[in-house]
């Protein structure tokens, strides 16, 4: 694997990316490498601390075998810390894709912000994002194709779309997308995610699952916790859906089926607009979620919540430690659990 650094802070005075003090000066200079650096893998290192004020160009592919990782830092590589890409609200894009169908590309630890168009937007196929934010674009947070993924992103105060993909085989894990001026997510797949206060759908769905998720309408800013656009199959499970114009939104499902059970919903104006046919519907609970702190964003359950131990798991009953909605509680059920954080 080979190794390279971005830092626009560097003093070294030979930019070659070889190491730190000597790194590239931007991220599209890294791109360039790649081009002529060769079968991967590869590992880029971005340094944080001064925004990269540039659009991002991937135009040549890692492969099946040599994935390209770009992973942002603060002090020390691994750190976690995040590197920031503004495009001053004069440039499309943060980060885009140009003429490549499969990518092979991680990014890790990147902000995108205040493009004209869309932060990520990346409509390719094999692109994973994970601990991005995408922020105050003109249009949309992240858009990516088949067969990606999105990991424990946000999407905050996009002016269209928090999330978007491209294609079923994509889903969407551990994020939130709030604020956003249209749908939170447009994607097929969404597991433990929240949507808070999205104008449109918290989701607009495809097909696929919807499972454990939280939707806050906000006093109804939000007007479909989730639509189902009638592809199939779909399963809506285990979310709470709260404080939306309707709850769940399934007029347009075809001749499809639709499973939809152990959800909560509460304080919606219309918590159902549906015509599912021959489809399970039911396990519904209709109390308060008691939220720890709504106000402060503090969307775990207190020990009172009805949404406590209330979700259907692989044996298809409630009452086996599984909770619904996007966090799940650590004191509770003897099985594995999967906790979401912040």
């Amino acid at each position: 694997m080979a190794t390279v650094y971005v830092n626009n802070q560097a003093t070294g005075g030979a930019d070659d990316g070889s190491s730190e003090a000597d790194g590239f000066l931007t991220i599209d200079q890294a791109m360039n490498w790649v081009t002529t650096a060769g079968t991967g893998p590869h590992k880029i290192w971005v340094k944080g601390g001064t925004d990269y004020t540039e659009t991002v160009t991937i135009d040549t592919a890692g492969s099946s075998n040599g994935w390209i990782d770009v992973e942002g830092y603060s002090s020390t590589t691994g750190d976690g810390g995040k590197f920031t890409i503004d495009a001053e609200s004069s440039r499309p894009n943060c980060l885009t894709i140009s003429g490549i169908g499969q990518a092979y590309y991680r990014i890790r630890n990147g902000i995108f912000e205040r493009a004209t168009n869309t932060g990520a937007g990346c409509n390719t196929q094999r692109i994973l994002f994970q601990d991005c934010e995408a922020n105050n674009n003109a249009v949309g947070g992240f858009f990516i194709g088949y067969d990606s993924a999105i990991y424990a992103c946000s999407a905050d105060g996009n002016g269209g779309r928090g999330f978007q993909t491209g294609g079923a085989r994509a889903w969407v894990a551990f994020c939130v997308a709030s604020n956003n001026g249209d749908h939170g997510f447009m994607t097929t797949n969404v597991l433990f995610c929240k949507m808070l206060s999205n104008a449109g759908s918290g989701n607009y769905m495809g097909g696929g699952i919807f499972v454990n998720n939280t939707i806050d309408g906000d006093a109804q800013d939000t007007d479909f916790g989730i639509t189902y656009g009638g592809i199939p199959p779909v399963l809506i499970a285990n979310n709470i859906f709260y404080d939306c114009t309707t709850g769940i939104d399934t007029t347009n499902p075809g001749s499809y089926e639709v499973v939809i059970r152990n959800n909560l919903l509460n304080s919606n104006t219309t918590d159902y607009n549906t015509t599912v046919p021959s489809s399970e519907q039911g396990y519904d609970i209709t109390s308060a979620p008691d939220f720890v702190d709504e106000v402060n964003g503090d969307y775990r359950l207190n020990t009172t919540s009805p949404a406590r131990n209330a979700g259907t798991d692989a044996s298809g009953t409630s009452g086996n430690g599984m909770d619904i909605g996007a966090h799940q509680s650590e004191d509770e059920g003897s099985g594995t659990r999967i906790v979401m954080a912040g």
